[in-house]
């Protein structure tokens, strides 16, 4: 009990930047100064006599105690204040608290995924009451991958419907949704597609090096993706219906095999290959400002479908998926990777979303026969 009081003392003092904690410390400080006053050090030195010892005594200074009155009683003052100010604002964060929801949205679609619900490690900074929602997805896994696609994206197109039901008596206005999830990678982009637009959503993802969830707050590095020179889309290629987009944010994507599609190809890639440099939100959102311009000069030149490959965390696939407007870009295969022995077509499926058509998406068998291609 003592270490809570001690500890909500120390909140007080220290951590809470308001008026209130303002009012305290000046309170504090003007009752100690007044005690201060109210007593002074006298010491008696008797130079005519030099055997004799030197004697110390508190006593109370006359003369000084209007000034000491005042600082004690002023300080006091403020300090009551200060402890009104606090207190009306512990009943107003315990009303905000009362009244907003903060849902962790969590998807779990693959084997190795953690059963540490994202929801716990959300910020203190997130006001409100949590609710857990998690969409597992792990009965439908076999041999580490995804057994059945089309079950686990009619499991995903409820999300919305679901979520809309969990946020009542609350509003939009008084929830935040925290979202992230470990799945194969179509999932994800595809689960951030049907987030509604209303809700803000905030990102995060899962640390492999310290088995937990974490938020996107890591200071910027400033890396852009960056052309492939290799393969972009040059003017010569302008006329073409499809185009393959590659994104490679952690690991590379398999570009040898992409060609096997027969279309033209654009790379983006971070020029460092590592696994650890998404954690800033700030660079995920120029990273999807620079996919979304593709997107978009793709429809400008007449492509009617775009081939998706992408490499690259959960919170990216997410974002990138958040950033698809299927009313006015072109239609878009997401494409699931997965190592395949020499000569096998490594991405087994893709998930189809086509412009002007509901929140509900194809799921696509891929397949490469000879000459003849099918997808």
């Amino acid at each position: 009990m003592n270490s809570t009081i001690w500890r909500d003392v120390l909140e007080i003092l220290i951590r809470r930047p308001s008026t209130a904690r303002y009012f305290i410390r000046v309170g504090l400080g003007m009752f100690g100064s007044g005690s201060a006053v109210r007593w002074v050090l006298a010491i008696d030195v008797p130079f005519l006599e030099p055997f004799s010892t030197w004697t110390v005594a508190l006593q109370q200074a006359a003369e000084t105690s209007l000034l000491s009155y005042v600082l004690l009683i002023g300080g006091i003052v403020l300090i009551i204040i200060g402890v009104t100010l606090e207190l009306r604002d512990r009943r107003r964060q315990l009303a905000a608290e009362a009244r907003s929801l903060v849902v962790g949205l969590e998807v779990r679609g693959l084997r190795m995924a953690s059963d540490t619900p994202l929801v716990d490690a959300i910020p203190v900074a997130f006001i409100g009451l949590r609710d857990p929602f998690v969409i597992d997805l792990r009965d439908n896994v076999e041999d580490g991958e995804i057994a059945d696609p089309e079950l686990a994206v009619a499991e995903l197109t409820s999300v919305p419907r679901d979520l809309v039901r969990r946020i009542q008596g609350h509003g939009r206005r008084h929830t935040q949704v925290v979202a992230g999830g470990l799945a194969p990678v179509p999932l994800l982009f595809f689960f951030g597609f049907i987030l509604d637009d209303e809700h803000q959503i905030t990102l995060m993802d899962w640390d492999r090096h310290q088995r937990d969830w974490r938020s996107l707050t890591s200071p910027p590095m400033h890396r852009a993706l960056q052309i492939d020179r290799r393969y972009q889309f040059v003017d010569g290629k302008g006329n073409a219906t499809e185009v393959a987009l590659c994104v490679s944010v952690s690991y590379r994507v398999d570009l040898e095999s992409v060609e096997q599609l027969g279309f033209p190809i654009v790379h983006l890639e971070l020029p460092e290959g590592d696994t650890d440099q998404h954690w800033s939100a700030e660079d995920q959102r120029h990273w999807g400002q620079q996919f979304l311009s593709h997107l978009i000069e793709f429809e400008r030149r007449g492509v009617q479908q775009v081939h998706l490959f992408l490499a690259c965390p959960g919170s990216v696939a997410i974002r990138f998926g958040s950033l698809y407007d299927r009313r006015n870009l072109p239609r878009i295969l997401i494409y699931q990777y997965r190592r395949a022995e020499e000569g096998v077509f490594p991405y087994p499926w893709s998930i189809k979303l086509t412009p002007g058509q509901s929140s509900s998406a194809q799921v696509h068998r891929n397949f490469l026969c000879g000459p003849d291609k099918e997808y």
